[in-house]
């Protein structure tokens, strides 16, 4: 029996770590001498980066020599099958999915996903990189595997990819986007993957025109990406929250998966931290929402998609201890407040007014890492303190921009702020988001049924603890549902926005990206 779950708008969803199309995974493994046999280069000369750096393009450039291997599954309607002409015949072709792994690592180490990808009907490649290979150098390989899977595979391959990249393979990725646009190579990637990704070679993002669907997952204890600055240039703490940050794409998403460390997705978990989730814990985040996210992207089908918003988890996940927080954001929102370009607290993205009432201090606005030094954001937001029960902040909402029946959910991103005694220990912090119309007609949602705000994982490196954000999404229909002893707000006549902190009787949070969105 298939675990499955109701989610609105579909009957029954399955669990994409546990679910399956075909009952059998053929393998191939190649290497140089069976690409030289292809007629192809199987150790092609490629270039790479010589260091870390910041600035674009400020590296020197230096040539390795790179033997082509790799792990390859794909789907199979019988047991034992090794050649990629006896692929299944259920479908004439099948999406690509390609891992590039990290220093350290190898290749074979994710065959466990590549045979979960192949049975959930993927072709999936996890390829070679020499050791100590940087950003470039990996994106480069990259290119030249996608050839020799094409060439291999011929029509039952499409030309519908999703990359994923481990560590320094997760940096890769992005870079691979950048490049395969700006050289016009014509490969067609539909979802890009950034497992504990670093972010150490040129400030790499995801942005127009080589934007593309994005999904960051990253544990808490990672013990390698830790949340340091160590190369000149960097401002923030070089991870995949800042990744995430910097990325302007149709849709993102990332993961924050507590106590889970940096290879324990894969392999094992490093380090003899006694709080560490188990290994097998972590590899069925992976297995589960790698799945579920490819097939989101490269099958269409959007039933997956409250996985990534934080609505739902599939039970190969909700039944273990993992503890794993969401952020979210789609395109095309009614920005509220962003607190992007000049700092004014008082005025709003949308040329609001914000004003404070009951504080014990204004709120501030600002660099979030200036503002928090365990802020692992490169964006800039708003902190605000509370110490008592009355206090609020509210955005005044335009005449422009009083309509937003348009939209399905308010969203908002909520951390709290590390090392704060006015965060009690060990809670999770909650407060009421408030709309209200032009009756004057309000209702105050708390956000705390929606999402859970975390007490900062308190991983035993101090310096490394991170004020993480997540995205509390609050349906709109919350706001006109018909309920005993509350108004209904007009949705196409909101007049403010309002933050009460009446939920807890003290706090300190982040905040960023105030707005209307589906």
């Amino acid at each position: 029996m298939i675990d499955g779950y109701f989610v609105p708008g579909f009957r029954v969803v399955e669990d994409p770590g546990v679910m399956t199309q075909f009952d059998h995974a053929g393998s191939w493994n190649y290497n140089e001498a069976a690409v030289n046999a292809m007629g192809l280069t199987g150790t092609p000369v490629l270039v790479d980066e010589n260091n870390s750096y910041f600035t674009p393009g400020n590296f020197v450039p230096v040539n390795l020599n790179v033997p082509l291997r790799a792990n390859v599954f794909f789907p199979a309607d019988v047991a034992g099958v090794t050649d990629p002409a006896q692929i299944s015949a259920v479908a004439p072709n099948y999406p690509l999915i390609v891992i590039v792994h990290g220093n350290g690592h190898s290749f074979t180490s994710y065959d466990f996903l590549l045979e979960h990808f192949a049975k959930n009907g993927f072709i999936a490649a996890s390829i070679h990189c020499n050791g100590d290979m940087h950003g470039l150098g990996r994106a480069n390989t990259l290119f030249r595997h996608i050839e020799v899977l094409k060439t291999k595979f011929g029509a039952t391959v499409q030309n519908n990819i999703g990359i994923m990249g481990h560590s320094r393979g997760g940096e890769a990725v992005i870079k691979a986007s950048r490049i395969n646009q700006q050289n016009g190579l014509g490969h067609i990637f539909n979802a890009v993957v950034s497992l504990a990704p670093t972010d150490q070679y040129g400030s790499e993002s995801l942005k127009a025109p080589w934007a593309k669907p994005y999904f960051v997952l990253y544990g808490s204890r990672d013990g390698d990406i830790r949340g340091h600055i160590y190369v000149s240039g960097y401002t923030v703490p070089q991870t995949g929250f800042a990744l995430y940050d910097r990325s302007t794409v149709p849709e993102k998403t990332m993961g924050f998966l507590y106590k889970a460390t940096h290879n324990g997705f894969v392999t094992n978990n490093e380090g003899s931290d006694p709080e560490l989730i188990d290994k097998e814990v972590q590899k069925a985040v992976t297995k589960a929402y790698m799945t579920a996210y490819f097939r989101m992207k490269l099958k269409n089908e959007p039933q997956w998609n409250g996985m990534f918003t934080g609505e739902w988890k599939p039970g190969s996940v909700s039944s273990t201890v993992a503890e794993l927080f969401m952020q979210y954001q789609k395109s095309g929102a009614k920005v509220v407040d962003e607190f992007e370009g000049a700092i004014n607290w008082e005025s709003s993205t949308i040329n609001g007014d914000v004003d404070q009432f009951g504080l014990p201090s204004d709120p501030v606005e600002g660099v979030l890492r200036t503002l928090d030094p365990h802020s692992p954001h490169d964006t800039q937001g708003m902190k605000i303190i509370w110490n008592n029960t009355s206090g609020s902040v509210t955005f005044s909402i335009p005449a422009a921009h009083k309509n937003v029946s348009a939209f399905t959910h308010l969203s908002i991103r909520i951390s709290q702020v590390n090392s704060s005694n006015s965060n009690p220990a060990n809670l999770k912090q909650n407060l009421r988001i408030a709309l209200k119309d032009g009756s004057n007609n309000e209702r105050a949602i708390r956000a705390g049924s929606f999402a859970i705000i975390p007490f900062p994982d308190q991983r035993p490196e101090v310096a490394t603890r991170k004020s993480a954000m997540v995205t509390v999404r609050i349906p709109l229909t919350s706001y006109t549902i018909v309920c005993a002893g509350q108004v209904k707000v007009d949705l196409t006549n909101i007049s403010t926005l309002t933050l009460k902190f009446s939920e807890t009787l003290k706090g300190e949070i982040d905040i960023d990206n105030v707005e209307f969105t589906n």
